[in-house]
């Protein structure tokens, strides 16, 4: 029987098993970032040990206790790096206050109580900025202003500051500007210099406090200028003998008669 051509059924499309260009590639690369993940899990427990007897492996944990490896620590070629101190001035009765003049208030001060032994014939006041962020000033009077917001930072600012103060404790009156250039190192912290009581606060409306205590001076007087002593202005077309020099209502062109 003669089938009709409409009615006639489709074969079913097939599937190509061709991949696409660049398939086999993607596959081995795949393959090969599994390999190197598994042979890197295999191989870091005796990269750990590989350390000489009492040495240190670089993948070990570095023995200051930073939760680094030695290599990425103390084992650098550039030394350890810096241990960020996430509550500096832990301890302190005035923690808030302190934080405060460093973070957020402008203008403000504090008297610092010293430990004895500590400076004991010089005063300390605490300033959350000074003039060009400076980290201190060791003034004519013999008195040290110590800076909160500065440009300096090596991770823990209260042995930054501590650091600060002594060396401007040992500077002479009037020196100036005191502060650091590298980092200080181990050395006593804030806590350990000042006394645990809180700070007398002081919020200024602007830096008036920088000049607070400068004498006033009066201002020199203006020198009073009258018309013989003006400078005359050379008129144009007229001879420097016949120019007038007081005032005049003619234009400054006009000669003298």
């Amino acid at each position: 029987m003669h089938q009709d051509p409409v009615h006639r059924a489709r074969p079913a499309p097939r599937l190509s098993t061709r991949a696409a260009p660049g398939a086999p590639v993607l596959s081995s690369l795949l393959a090969m970032g599994k390999k190197s993940r598994v042979k890197a899990r295999s191989v870091e427990p005796y990269a750990a040990a590989s350390g000489a007897d009492g040495a240190v492996g670089p993948r070990q944990p570095c023995p200051c206790g930073s939760g680094r490896r030695y290599k990425a620590c103390h084992g650098s070629s550039a030394g350890a790096a810096q241990t960020f101190v996430a509550r500096p001035f832990e301890g302190i009765t005035s923690e808030c206050d302190l934080i405060a003049m460093r973070e957020i208030i402008a203008a403000a001060t504090a008297p610092l109580e010293l430990r004895p032994g500590v400076g004991d014939d010089r005063t300390v006041q605490l300033c959350s900025l000074l003039p060009m962020a400076a980290p201190a000033l060791s003034r004519a009077d013999g008195s040290i202003w110590l800076g909160l917001q500065v440009q300096h930072g090596f991770g823990d600012p209260s042995r930054d500051l501590a650091a600060v103060l002594l060396k401007a404790l040992g500077s002479a009156p009037g020196e100036g500007i005191v502060g650091l250039t590298d980092d200080p190192g181990e050395g006593p912290r804030l806590q350990d210099l000042i006394t645990d009581a809180p700070f007398d606060i002081t919020v200024h409306e602007d830096f008036g406090y920088w000049i607070g205590d400068v004498d006033d001076r009066p201002a020199p007087r203006p020198r009073r200028w009258s018309r013989r002593t003006r400078w005359p202005t050379p008129a144009s077309g007229c001879p420097p003998s016949r120019r007038r020099t007081g005032p005049t209502s003619a234009p400054a062109s006009t000669c003298a008669g």
